[in-house]
């Protein structure tokens, strides 16, 4: 499966609320078994502690969903330092094989799709490597995403780009 997103920055600014929930970086901190997983799954020596956001078009979310993912985090996996309901919320977090290019460099990466979105039309990123310094990103560029169903490098043809 082959699709294209637009980086985005999730800006709990734009939407204040009493308390802002933790940044993706707070979650990984909160959660070493997290990291241990990605590397355990991936065979990555590291983990950038945070994620990279596409806005994808729409029905990406369901073309996912008919790939089988490379690991499900329940959410009981994970805990939340600021908002501890997100991760049940959310209904865990499915994570798939993939590859991110972008400005003719290409990254192995996980892509992770919440089991019950609160938002359908993004997607998160998570890499070795700080993504947008990789790929050499700046707010709306288009990143291509090849997820793969078995192992690295094989794709199912279905192609979406971002409306």
């Amino acid at each position: 499966m082959i699709f294209r997103g637009r980086t985005y920055r999730r800006s709990s600014a734009e939407h204040p609320r009493p308390i802002e929930p933790a940044g993706e970086r707070e979650v990984f901190e909160s959660n070493p078994q997290r990291t241990f997983r990605i590397r355990k799954e991936t065979g990555w020596e590291a983990v950038f502690p945070g994620t990279l956001n596409l806005r994808v078009a729409s029905g990406v979310h369901g073309d996912l969903g008919t790939m089988r993912e490379l690991f499900l985090e329940r959410p009981g996996d994970v805990t939340h330092p600021t908002h501890p309901g997100i991760p049940t919320k959310r209904g865990g977090y499915r994570y798939y094989r993939a590859t991110a290019s972008a400005r003719g460099e290409t990254q192995e990466v996980l892509v992770r799709r919440a089991g019950n979105p609160h938002d359908d039309m993004c997607l998160e990123l998570v890499a070795p490597v700080k993504l947008a310094d990789r790929l050499r990103l700046e707010e709306n560029d288009e990143v291509e995403v090849a997820v793969s169903s078995v192992g690295w490098g094989k794709h199912r043809q279905v192609t979406r780009s971002p409306e």
